[in-house]
């Protein structure tokens, strides 16, 4: 999954989309739960409750996390060797959560209007916020959004491939790790975002606002609201898209060589048949920076 392997064209993105849709379905419940610790909003309706909001959650993470993964992989590629591998990761993680926002933003207000009970269904919550708040609506919530995605991308991308790449760990450790670092050190901003897209500011609400509000309610320990229970979404959502994103790269990778391999192979017969020697072979570094 490095970014020395040969580049065979929307990988990433196919890779990307799946995995963020089967690992954002599969912890859905544990992140309202998380999401009503953090707002205090009571639970009604059973455990279909913890479901309200899972189709455009699952829907919304399919672009989001194509989006982010193939940009990180273009980025990469662009720097060209000449960041160290640890800044180069971050950098990447950082641009994948900008463009990943495109689509986060607008998904997370739909999914916390249904999470909360505020609407009832996908199409009554997206005619509503355009009834009573217009376009902008879908951006609400953007600036913190922003301010925890960008760390917690680039914490999460420079310690996952520092432990895989650097240090040779497995993908599933280095994801719990990874995944547990960022979810830690980004919670008061991921409180802060779910208080704003619940509505629950101070009379002149802004960021700095709510989180004076947070802190004169309950203290410093008001930023850390549902932290545990974030750890216990995040961590697995998270550890989950590296391990089947690895895992599905991988498989469309080696299925998109193996017309390629018998290609080559027909025209010389005599190269050894050792098709991975195809599959990972280093592709040179090219071009100029353009963000780095």
């Amino acid at each position: 999954m490095g970014s020395q392997t040969m580049d065979l064209g929307g990988s990433a993105i196919l890779a990307g989309g799946i995995s963020g849709a089967l690992s954002t379905f599969a912890v859905f419940p544990l992140d309202s739960m998380k999401l009503r610790l953090q707002t205090g909003s009571a639970v009604s309706g059973g455990l279909s409750a913890y479901y309200r909001g899972v189709l455009p959650a699952t829907f919304g993470a399919m672009p989001s996390t194509a989006l982010r993964m193939f940009s990180s992989d273009k980025v990469k590629k662009s720097c060209g060797g000449r960041m160290r591998r640890l800044e180069e990761n971050m950098v990447a993680g950082a641009v994948g959560a900008v463009v990943g926002a495109l689509v986060v933003v607008p998904r997370e207000v739909v999914k916390q209007s249904l999470q909360n009970g505020t609407y009832e269904n996908t199409r009554r919550a997206i005619s509503g916020i355009m009834r009573t708040e217009g376009l902008l609506g879908f951006a609400k919530g953007a600036v913190p959004t922003l301010l925890h995605d960008i760390p917690f991308f680039m914490i999460n991308s420079g310690t996952f491939y520092f432990l895989r790449e650097d240090l040779g760990l497995p993908v599933l450790p280095s994801g719990i790790l990874a995944s547990t670092a960022a979810s830690t050190l980004t919670t008061p901003m991921d409180v802060v975002r779910a208080q704003m897209l619940a509505g629950n500011l101070p009379s002149k609400g802004g960021l700095l606002a709510t989180m004076r509000h947070l802190v004169q309610q309950s203290g410093y320990a008001g930023l850390f609201r549902g932290g545990r229970m974030r750890l216990a979404s995040i961590t697995p959502m998270f550890t989950l898209v590296w391990l089947t994103y690895d895992i599905l790269r991988s498989k469309i990778e080696n299925f998109k060589m193996k017309p390629i391999i018998a290609q080559i192979r027909r025209r010389n017969p005599f190269l050894p048949a050792h098709n991975a020697a195809f599959i990972k072979m280093p592709v040179p570094r090219r071009g100029r920076a353009m963000i780095c």
